[in-house]
């Protein structure tokens, strides 16, 4: 099945998602300059490439691709774990830190946990809200500044994992 441009709804980074073919992701191949590949490298609307759910092949892109995506997977050795005792008053949960690749926050209480990606959180300034029993992950850009939280009622911990 080809997805024409013209039913593009919106585009996702480089993929472009259609309402009218529901799951299905438009892939437009291009030189690394942004102009159309040439003779049969699939540039303009690309054919939907034998997609299956959960495993979205591209195998009508040939070989004239002349920039390949690598991708690999980042790993990291080394985790902080920290225990923050809940409190009434804005307190840190993680320093700033250059080295943060990834942080876990989880709400060892039975009440709300705000924390907030800055100083001095509140119940009205703050990033996230975790409910009690509740866990954080930081995902997508990792902030590596300083993380503050605050506690709706004192009752149990902040459980804090950084990765770096």
């Amino acid at each position: 099945m080809t997805i024409p441009s013209n039913i593009i709804d919106r585009e996702i980074g480089k993929f472009k998602e259609s309402s009218s073919y529901p799951g299905e992701i438009a892939v437009k191949v291009v030189n690394p300059d942004g102009s159309n590949v040439s003779s049969g490298g699939g540039g303009g609307d690309a054919t939907a490439a034998n997609q299956v759910i959960g495993n979205a092949s591209l195998a009508s892109i040939d070989s004239k691709l002349t920039s390949p995506i690598t991708t690999k997977e980042q790993t990291y050795s080394v985790s902080t774990l920290t225990n923050v005792a809940s409190t009434t008053s804005s307190t840190t949960l993680a320093a700033s830190n250059i080295n943060r690749k990834g942080l876990i926050i989880y709400n060892d209480s039975n009440r709300t946990l705000f924390i907030k990606y800055g100083a001095t959180a509140s119940s009205t300034s703050f990033t996230v809200k975790i409910i009690g029993d509740g866990v954080h992950y930081m995902s997508g850009a990792i902030y590596t500044g300083v993380v503050d939280g605050i506690w709706s009622a004192v009752n149990g911990s902040a459980r804090v994992t950084e990765i770096s």
